[in-house]
C-alpha cells in the first residue's frame, strides 16, 4: 500500500508548508529481518536448512522492495509514461538517469541479479536452493543503495513497524506555534 505525501492534506497552503519528505520501505526491515535470523543461528547442521529459508526470504524481500520502489519513483517523477516496461535494469536505469544520478554498477547489479534468479528459477534436483548470509547481505546492499539512489529525498527503514504501510512518507511541517 503506498500512502501519498499529500494524503488528507487537500488545501495547497497546507501542502506548500512540508519542509522535508522521509520515505519509508518496509520491506527492507524484511530483509535485514530474516538475515540477522540467519545470522544467529547456531552453526549446525541442523540450522542450515533453517538458515537458508532466513537468507532466501532476504534476497526476495530486498528485490521485492526494489522493484516496488523503482515503480514508485517512477510514477512519482510524473516518467510512467516514458519508462521502459522491462527488463528491470533499463527501468533502474532509465530512473537514475531522470534525477541526475549515475546508473548503478553493473557487476553489483549482475551479481544480486544472478543471487536472485537462482532462487526464483532454481534448478530441479530434489534440493531447496540455498543462499549464504554473505550472499543475502551483498542483495540486500545492493538493493537498498539502488533504492537511496532513487530519491532526492531520505529513504529510510529499521523501524519493525509491522503496522507501517510498505512505503510511507513523513511529513515534517515548520509550525512556528509548536517550536519547529
Amino acid at each position: 500500500m503506498l500512502v501519498s505525501e499529500y494524503e488528507g492534506i487537500h488545501n495547497p497552503e497546507e501542502r506548500s508548508s512540508l519542509v522535508s519528505v522521509i520515505y519509508y520501505c518496509s520491506l527492507l526491515d524484511d530483509a535485514i529481518f530474516f538475515v540477522n535470523h540467519a545470522k544467529g543461528l547456531p552453526d549446525v547442521p541442523s540450522s542450515q536448512p533453517l538458515r537458508h529459508r532466513y537468507t532466501r526470504a532476504s534476497i526476495l524481500f530486498s528485490w521485492i522492495a526494489l522493484e516496488e520502489m523503482l515503480d514508485y519513483a517512477i510514477e512519482e517523477q510524473g516518467l510512467l509514461a516514458a519508462a521502459p516496461p522491462k527488463p528491470l535494469r533499463s527501468r533502474l536505469d532509465f530512473a537514475l538517469h531522470a534525477i541526475g544520478r549515475p546508473a548503478v554498477e553493473a557487476e553489483a547489479f549482475s551479481t544480486a541479479r544472478k543471487l536472485r534468479n537462482r532462487l526464483t528459477h532454481p534448478v530441479i534436483n530434489g534440493k531447496a536452493a540455498g543462499a549464504s548470509i554473505e550472499d543475502a547481505r551483498k542483495v540486500f546492499d545492493f538493493c537498498s543503495r539502488a533504492i537511496k539512489s532513487l530519491f532526492t529525498h531520505e529513504v529510510r527503514w529499521g523501524l519493525d513497524d509491522s503496522s507501517t504501510a510498505t512505503i510511507f512518507r513523513e511529513n515534517v511541517r515548520l509550525l512556528a506555534d509548536h517550536g519547529g
